[in-house]
C-alpha cells in the first residue's frame, strides 16, 4: 500500500455498464499521471477490469449496493472530495445512499463525482489494453459479411419493444446479418465485434457504454426514461439516433431518417422533429429532399425542457454540439425549410469567411414541391428562416443569446441581430418555404412560446439599445 500513497482510490461498485461508463476518464487520468488508477469494484462485476492494464483493482466481495461496507473495507470516508488514501465515490446509487443531482444524466454525474466534471464533452474512447485477441478471433470467425449488433438485455432498465426493434433492424439493414445479444466469455470481448460492425443498436445497458470502444461506428441508442429521464444514458457523438423507451414506437421514422441522413459531412441540418399533422408532414417531406448534408432531427427524446410542447433552442443546439467538431457548421432552421440547388455550399462559404450567417426565405403559394432556383412571384419573408455558424462560434457566443423557444416568434429576429453584431453575413436567395397558417400568427397574444420569446426579446433589445418599435407593433397585432 505504501507505494500507492499518491494514488486516488475511486469507488464504483455498479454493474458492468456503470464501470464501463467511467473507464474512459480513468484511462485519461492514467495517461496524465503515469500511474494505474485504483478502482474499487464489486466482485460480481470485476471481470471487466481484467481488460484494463491501467486499473489497479480493489475487489469488494459483497453486495454492490453496500457502499458503506465497501468504504469500511478500503478504510475511506463518505465524501466525493477527499484524496490520498481515502475513497472517492463515483457511484450514484446504493442502499441508504444518494447523491446530489446537478447534471442531466447519471452517467455524467458519475464523472463529476470522480473529479472529471466538464470532461464528458471530450468524448474520450473506451480502451481495453489487455484484450484477448484469440477469444475475439474465435468469436468473429463464425460471422460472414457485414453485420449489425443488437443488444436488448438489461437488468435495471428492461426494454418492452424487442420484437418491433428486431423487425425494424431488418428493414433498416436489408441483406445484412443481424446479431442479437451475442454471447461472450468476458464482456470486453465484444470490442472486436463492435469495431467491425456496420452499426450498433443498443438499449440502455452495458453494451451502450461499451460502444465507446468503437467511436467510429454509428450507434442507435435506445435510452431509459424511468424512474426519471436522469436515469437514462446521455447522447454521445457516435449516436446517430437517440430515442427514449416510451417514445421509440413513435420515433421510428426519425431513427430511419437520421440513419440515412448522417453521411460524414461537416455541415449539419439541425431542426425540431416535433409531431406533425398530415399537411406539415407533406411540407417536411418535400423540403427534406433538398437537404444533402448531415441531418439531426431533435425529438422529445433529446430534450427535456418545453414551453407548450416546444423545445428550447439552446437545448437543441447542445445536442447538435455533442455530435460535431469545433469547425463543423450547424444550419439551424425549421423542419419545412427547403434549399435551392447549391445553397448549402454558399452558406458554408459565408460561415467560413464570416463565422456565421443568416438567411431570409422566399415564400411560395400552392402545394409543396422542389424548386431549384428562385422563381418570379415569390414573397421575401421578413423573418429569418435559417441561421448558420460553426460549433466554435456558438460555444463562444451562446451566453449572449436569450433562452428562447423554437416554434414561437422573435427567436429568429434576435438570433439575426446577434449574428449581425458579431460580424456575420446575410446570405440571400438560399432557402424557400410554402406558406401556411401558424398557431403563433393566429393566436399571437395567447401563444405561450411566442409570449415567452417576446418577453426575452424586449429585455435583449433594451440591453443592446435597439428600438422596440417592431416588438410593440407585433404585440398590438397586425
Amino acid at each position: 500500500m505504501e507505494t500507492h500513497m499518491r494514488q486516488r482510490t475511486i469507488l464504483q461498485l455498479g454493474r458492468f455498464g456503470d464501470i464501463a461508463n467511467i473507464l474512459p476518464a480513468l484511462y485519461q487520468e492514467s495517461r496524465r499521471t503515469g500511474e494505474k488508477v485504483r478502482l474499487v469494484v464489486a466482485k460480481d462485476f470485476s471481470s471487466i477490469i481484467e481488460g484494463c492494464r491501467y486499473i489497479e483493482p480493489v475487489i469488494f466481495d459483497g453486495d454492490f449496493r453496500r457502499i458503506d461496507l465497501a468504504l469500511q473495507f478500503v478504510g475511506g470516508a463518505i465524501t466525493s472530495q477527499l484524496v490520498g488514501e481515502k475513497a472517492i465515490i463515483s457511484q450514484v446509487y446504493g442502499l441508504k445512499y444518494s447523491t446530489e443531482v446537478r447534471l442531466d444524466s447519471f452517467a455524467k454525474e458519475s464523472w463529476r463525482l470522480a473529479g472529471f466534471d466538464g470532461e464528458w464533452r471530450n468524448n474520450y474512447p473506451l480502451v481495453f489494453d489487455n484484450r484477448n485477441k484469440a477469444r475475439e478471433k474465435k468469436l468473429s470467425s463464425t460471422i460472414k459479411g457485414e453485420y449489425v449488433l443488437v443488444f436488448t438485455e438489461g437488468h435495471s432498465s428492461p426494454f418492452q419493444h424487442t420484437d418491433l426493434l428486431l423487425r425494424k433492424a431488418k428493414d433498416w439493414f436489408p441483406d445484412t446479418q443481424i446479431i442479437h445479444n451475442p454471447r461472450v466469455q468476458m464482456i470486453y470481448d465484444l470490442s472486436g465485434l463492435m469495431e467491425n460492425a456496420k452499426c450498433i443498436i443498443s438499449t440502455d445497458t452495458a453494451p451502450l457504454h461499451l460502444a465507446q470502444v468503437a467511436p467510429h461506428v454509428p450507434v442507435i441508442a435506445l435510452v431509459a426514461d424511468t424512474p426519471s429521464l436522469w436515469h437514462g444514458s446521455p447522447l454521445r457523438a457516435n449516436h446517430i439516433a437517440y430515442s427514449r423507451y416510451k417514445s421509440f414506437p413513435n420515433e421510428l421514422d426519425m431513427i430511419e431518417e437520421n440513419l440515412q441522413g448522417w453521411n460524414g459531412s461537416d455541415l449539419t441540418h439541425v431542426y425540431s422533429r416535433y409531431s406533425m399533422g398530415p399537411e406539415a408532414q407533406r411540407r417536411y417531406t418535400e423540403s427534406r429532399k433538398t437537404w444533402t448534408e448531415n441531418t439531426l432531427g431533435i425529438t422529445d427524446s433529446y430534450v427535456t425542457r418545453f414551453v407548450d410542447k416546444m423545445p428550447f433552442i439552446k437545448d437543441i443546439l447542445r445536442q447538435a454540439c455533442q455530435k460535431i467538431k469545433k469547425d463543423d457548421i450547424i444550419m439551424l432552421h425549421n423542419a419545412d425549410t427547403a434549399f435551392y440547388a447549391g445553397a448549402a455550399k454558399r452558406i458554408e462559404q459565408e460561415v467560413k469567411e464570416h463565422g456565421s450567417c443568416h438567411a431570409h426565405r422566399h415564400d411560395y403559394k400552392g402545394h409543396p414541391r422542389q424548386i431549384f432556383a428562385p422563381e418570379t412571384g415569390h414573397h421575401v419573408y421578413s423573418g429569418t428562416d435559417l441561421v448558420a455558424f460553426t460549433k466554435g462560434w456558438w460555444q463562444e457566443n451562446q451566453n449572449e443569446f436569450p433562452d428562447m423557444v423554437i416554434g414561437g416568434e422573435s427567436w429568429d429576429w434576435i438570433f439575426r441581430e446577434l449574428i449581425k453584431i458579431k460580424g456575420g453575413s446575410d446570405v440571400t436567395g438560399t432557402v424557400y418555404h410554402f406558406r401556411h397558417k401558424t398557431d403563433w400568427e393566429t393566436y399571437r397574444m395567447q401563444h405561450k412560446p411566442s409570449v415567452h420569446n417576446r418577453i426575452l426579446a424586449r429585455t435583449w433589445l433594451k440591453n443592446h439599445n435597439m428600438p422596440l418599435r417592431e416588438l410593440n407593433f407585433r404585440e398590438r397585432g397586425r
